[in-house]
């Protein structure tokens, strides 16, 4: 049995066993009675899932419950959530639709509420800066790069109410139960800030098909005003992205994941 599976049983009164989600994670996973744990190392991912929670839970139609939480000593941190039998998500148009629904009511419905206390502020240039003080320790040259793309944006702002962002918004974050319906989780990147921060992955791979494109801007046009595509903005929130994939990438040793964040850079060099 791993450290961290001891700890969490004496953390939680309950056996639990490894879990392991399809793709390539760092974060480490378990089963328990009812509940799927999740191990983090990071303590901001921490609070930003405490924090989320309640809101989540009560703005979005069917997301798994947060049970419990804790540490496991100086450098990790546990999430505990209620166990949905789940099925990956299946990005046809359909889907993507009521994806896309899901979202623009979130971000419609959090609009009217007071949120500026409630979670962290997110500003891209702020977070950006700091994603690149911490890739100039990692990879020096990719933080060059991203310094020249991000010159080309000096101008551009962000402005509007903040919303509840879910902050990584992808199809492996989707999951589809039994009866065909779509739930939505992993909060550990939530915060507050303009609505575009949440479209930054999907703007790279999961929206590049025009179909799946048009399908969930539909469904998010549905409930939202539109934010997509705003093009020297959407850049800039596309270069935010690229930070956050290349430090948790490159810090973690995950290749397949450091080469989506390279690609992403690549191309947002070329003017």
């Amino acid at each position: 049995m791993s450290s961290a599976a001891g700890e969490l049983e004496r953390a939680l009164g309950v056996p639990v066993t490894p879990w392991q989600r399809a793709g390539e994670f760092h974060n480490q996973h378990f089963r328990a009675d009812g509940s799927f744990v999740k191990v983090l190392d990071n303590p901001a991912c921490h609070r930003h899932a405490i924090q989320a929670a309640p809101l989540a839970e009560a703005l979005v139609p069917r997301t798994p419950r947060l049970l419990g939480y804790g540490e496991l000593g100086p450098d990790r941190w546990w999430l505990s959530y209620e166990w949905v039998e789940l099925a990956p998500f299946d990005p046809v148009p359909e889907a993507v639709e009521t994806a896309g629904e899901m979202l623009g009511r979130l971000h419609r419905a959090s609009a009217a509420l007071d949120l500026t206390d409630r979670l962290d502020h997110l500003d891209p240039r702020a977070e950006l800066d700091h994603r690149l003080s911490v890739l100039d320790r990692i990879d020096g040259e990719a933080a060059a790069r991203v310094r020249r793309v991000r010159d080309r944006f000096d101008g551009v702002e962000l402005t509007g109410p903040p919303v509840l962002l879910h902050g990584d918004v992808h199809w492996k974050n989707f999951g589809v139960d039994e009866r065909g319906a779509i739930w939505w989780f992993d909060w550990e990147d939530a915060g507050c800030g303009h609505p575009l921060l949440d479209f930054g992955e999907l703007a790279a791979f999961p929206l590049s098909d025009p179909a799946v494109r048009d399908a969930f801007l539909r469904g998010y046009h549905r409930h939202a005003d539109p934010v997509y595509p705003w093009p020297e903005a959407m850049a800039l929130v596309r270069l935010h992205t690229v930070a956050g994939v290349l430090v948790y990438a490159l810090a973690r040793d995950l290749p397949k994941f450091a080469r989506q964040g390279f690609a992403l850079l690549e191309a947002l060099e070329t003017p």
